[in-house]
């Protein structure tokens, strides 16, 4: 058992006949009998959320092509994996006898009485800013540092008002796009990555969902002469496994990022970037990509680093 957690839980035994509940993004109150000392992670915001208290999950899910986000800490690497956040392998997962499973809830809410025949189930919203700031919130009270948790969203919200003051006057324009398709799919404003965009003034030319304030779907498959007329300065792609094949498309070169070399790929962890240690990375990675001039380019693990496109 990590050294921290065992103090902490010692402490927190010493003083509390232990009882806690949450109320998780589905509605449900989640009770705990006692604390949590060993925690799955069903996806990567809920180990980086662990990771960023000092806890080492028990297992975690798979991060692209890694078994764990071994970006987070180097104790990562030695977990069990999971498997992929939406097919959770139940069987290792019942042998890990965990004390609580913090899960994206999208992914497993439909799986939830398999998850809550194994140890308390929590499931959360990770889509939105918002959705963010309250898990933190709740998982921080989960591990009885509500505080800590706090801080850390008043910290996150302060850094980004800073740079945003920074960049002021830039009046850009961007696409986040993900897919190997011949037509990429384009996130809505509420993404996670694209509001930290948006707070530091840059437009997002896929605008808001229109489903609003509904957090899916995540945004839609825009054809490149779509692209092209709203034409944003900045492209961001996401990690593909396969060719991407709109960027065959003859409309490609005419865009005016990728004329004016103004496309990068970033890493997996904008995929899911809720968590505390993920959103920090995003954030000074978009405003070097934003400002250059303002913001060297920072240091990052090389797993979720980014790259110009090519």
């Amino acid at each position: 058992m990590n050294k921290f957690l065992m103090i902490t839980v010692a402490l927190l035994m010493s003083h509390h006949s232990w009882a806690l509940d949450i109320t998780d993004d589905r509605g449900v109150k989640v009770q705990l009998p006692a604390a949590p000392v060993k925690i799955a992670a069903v996806s990567t915001f809920a180990a980086d959320v662990l990771s960023e208290f000092g806890i080492t999950p028990i297992a975690a899910s798979t991060f692209g092509k890694a078994p764990t986000p071994t970006y987070l800490t180097p104790e990562i690497a030695k977990i069990t994996s999971l498997g992929l956040r939406a097919q959770t392998n139940f069987e290792i997962l019942s042998q890990l006898r965990p004390d609580a499973t913090i899960a994206i809830r999208r992914y497993t809410e439909e799986k939830a009485t398999q998850f809550e025949a194994i140890a308390p189930y929590f499931a959360f919203d990770v889509i939105t800013y918002e959705d963010s700031l309250r898990m933190v919130s709740q998982v921080s009270k989960l591990l009885f540092q509500a505080e800590k948790g706090a801080k850390l969203n008043s910290d996150f919200e302060q850094a980004i008002k800073l740079r945003a003051e920074k960049i002021k006057g830039k009046k850009l324009t961007a696409a986040m796009l993900v897919s190997s398709g011949e037509v990429p799919y384009v996130y809505y404003d509420q993404f996670m990555p694209v509001s930290i965009m948006n707070r530091l003034g840059v437009k997002n030319v896929a605008g808001e969902n229109p489903l609003a304030p509904a957090s899916l779907p995540l945004g839609y498959r825009m054809p490149l002469e779509e692209l092209l007329e709203k034409d944003p300065d900045i492209l961001i792609l996401f990690n593909s496994t396969k060719p991407r094949g709109y960027v065959k498309n003859p409309v490609w070169p005419h865009l005016k990022a990728v004329k004016n070399n103004q496309v990068y790929v970033v890493g997996q962890h904008f995929k899911e970037g809720a968590g505390p240690i993920a959103r920090q990375y995003i954030l000074e990675q978009l405003s070097h990509i934003i400002d250059p001039e303002n913001f060297p380019k920072p240091y990052v693990p090389t797993q979720i680093a980014v790259t110009k496109f090519k």
